[in-house]
């Protein structure tokens, strides 16, 4: 008899003169994830007040789903990466910070936060943002956002070909 015993979901190999525990392979264990994204042509960033991110459409998912457009909800317990990145554009102006953060089961996570400087009109920036939290089964995230002025807008550029480098 061995004294290791198997974590969850894990199971027991004879190996001639012992059992022990069979480790899963990579392989055979799918991947959890969910990537999203939203076909809105372009949506206004508050000024210090919070805008929760939505999307329009899941690409494509594994073990995690979207609820009610905005909840990025676990099916099971574990530690998550989480990332966003939007497309930012400035319409106008010549400054606006814009913070983004994250939110677990309605709540603002402590220390989650990224804020972007857009200092010049016409600005786009198209910034990645990553954080890692632990999640237990139907525990939900979303992404929220505001910024410090009101010229500041989430924006969706279709695929074009070609691509024009420069402004007309």
């Amino acid at each position: 008899i061995t004294t290791v015993l198997p974590v969850a979901n894990q199971s027991l190999t004879y190996d001639g003169t012992k059992w022990k525990p069979q480790s899963p392979s990579a392989a055979n264990t799918p991947a959890i994830f969910i990537s999203l994204s939203d076909n809105t042509a372009s949506t206004s960033i508050p000024n210090g007040t919070e805008l929760i991110l939505t999307y329009d459409t899941v690409e494509d998912s594994n073990g995690i789903s979207l609820a009610s457009g905005s909840r990025i909800t676990a099916s099971a317990a574990g530690v998550y990466e989480v990332s966003c990145s939007p497309q930012l554009t400035l319409s106008s102006g010549t400054q606006n910070f814009i913070t983004l953060w994250l939110k677990k089961n309605g709540s603002n996570v402590a220390r989650s936060s990224s804020r972007i400087d857009m200092g010049n009109n016409l600005d786009e920036i198209f910034p990645y943002i990553s954080f890692i939290i632990r999640l237990s089964a139907g525990d939900y995230v979303e992404w929220a956002l505001t910024g410090s002025a009101t010229n500041g807008f989430l924006t969706t550029i279709g695929a074009t070909s070609p691509y024009q480098i420069g402004r007309a």
